[in-house]
């Protein structure tokens, strides 16, 4: 393939994945058209609660940047191999590096957004608008709601990672679907094409995407030529890259016609009161016993008061930890427990790990995670129908996604 004919057709991947177990020879891949994945984004922007928009400008500047966020992939795309520390391979993986910088627009706030929607970072986003801030048709806004820029760059993000956490697990590429666990927001799959997604911030009930890929087949003679590869310790992704570039161009960008289905997102239909019928019996099926008077009256109030600040005092013994817990756990709330000393933490663990384990089984097919994070010890678990996952990722990346939070106080302060 010549180096003028590879620049004849962008390579319009939205996303690639290799379904199954890392093969170094892989029978296939698939690959996302970059239009489906930017129409299904710009789907989810259009139904996200207009509540959560900080301005009447909001929507058209986030939808505009939908349209422009990925626009640098076609050139920008490639595939690489990943080896372990004795240079044998572990899986394929691709690239689009550096190609938001390709993003471009007349109005500078809605290029930030589509540049700055794969780095939602505290120093990214204070740059950002600290430098839009100078404009005078931006000023008044960010005046009026310092975080309008932040929280219009957040409904980008997130509707790009559910959309690409959804790719994944449609087309079975559950490796790469795990790596994302940073998003606010679980997803998981019901029956056929359904799937929920918890919590639920959309205005409409139900959502349909529709999901789009083109199948490369790999040839005898390329799996050949990736074999020969391996055997003389070359590298394979810079072979496997090639092999689906001239794929490509050979095809004129036009292979065979995409694989297509639709795909139905629903919210959990079980409200906050109907996951336990009153603080009795919430203490029952999650912790075997009944609720002592001053856990009665903590319950009741969390429960019922949507917008409360309690302070609670109490002896050690008196079951302050199932006073908070079982509450949060029974209306949806993430619990960060910052506590004194790493000792108290270990003693509160297994008691923590019970309830999970408990609410896991009672909430059928539905994730509940407990994050300990001492700074030493920095760990995520998993539960799904009463039992602890297998961690297949890395379990301190994004670690403050979690049901329940167990940390020390200077960590929290250094985290927040």
């Amino acid at each position: 393939m010549s180096k003028s004919n590879s620049k004849q057709v962008g390579y319009n991947f939205g996303r690639v994945f290799f379904p199954g177990k890392p093969q170094a020879i892989p029978d296939k891949i698939l690959f996302q058209p970059l239009g489906n994945h930017v129409g299904n984004v710009k789907k989810l922007v259009k139904y996200w609660d207009n509540n959560d928009f900080p301005t009447d400008s909001s929507l058209e500047r986030v939808k505009v940047a939908t349209d422009i966020h990925d626009v640098g992939k076609p050139q920008r795309f490639e595939i690489k191999a990943e080896t372990d520390s004795k240079g044998q391979f572990k899986k394929y993986i691709y690239s689009f590096r550096g190609h938001r910088f390709l993003a471009e627009h007349k109005d500078a706030w809605t290029q930030s957004l589509a540049r700055g929607h794969h780095d939602f970072s505290v120093g990214d986003i204070t740059r950002d608008a600290y430098e839009l801030k100078k404009d005078s048709r931006y000023e008044e806004i960010l005046e009026k709601d310092p975080l309008a820029y932040a929280k219009e760059l957040y409904i980008l993000e997130m509707c790009d990672q559910i959309e690409a956490e959804l790719a994944c697990k449609t087309f079975e590429d559950t490796k790469q679907a795990e790596s994302r666990t940073f998003m606010e927001y679980n997803i998981f799959h019901l029956e056929g094409d359904t799937y929920q997604i918890d919590p639920w911030i959309f205005s409409a009930d139900t959502i349909e995407l529709s999901m789009k890929s083109w199948v490369f087949r790999l040839s005898d003679q390329d799996k050949a030529e990736l074999k020969q590869c391996q055997q003389e310790g070359k590298d394979l992704g810079k072979k496997l890259d090639a092999l689906v570039k001239k794929w490509w161009q050979d095809c004129q960008g036009k292979p065979e016609k995409p694989v297509e289905f639709s795909i139905t997102l629903k919210p959990d239909k079980a409200t906050k009161s109907d996951q336990f019928k009153n603080c009795q019996s919430c203490y029952q099926e999650l912790a075997g016993f009944n609720p002592n008077p001053m856990q009665q009256e903590i319950f009741e109030k969390i429960t019922q008061d949507d917008d409360i600040a309690l302070l609670l005092k109490a002896p050690t013994g008196s079951g302050k930890l199932e006073t908070i817990l079982l509450p949060a756990l029974a209306q949806g709330y993430s619990l960060i427990l910052p506590l004194p000393a790493r000792s108290l933490i270990d003693d509160h663990r297994q008691r923590v790990e019970k309830y999970l384990q408990r609410f896991s089984q009672l909430h059928p097919n539905k994730e509940v995670s407990f994050v300990i994070d001492t700074g030493f010890r920095m760990y995520r678990y998993v539960y799904l129908n009463g039992e602890k996952k297998q961690r297949t990722n890395n379990p301190r990346r994004h670690l403050y996604k979690g049901n329940i939070i167990l940390t020390t106080l200077d960590k929290f302060l250094y985290r927040y």
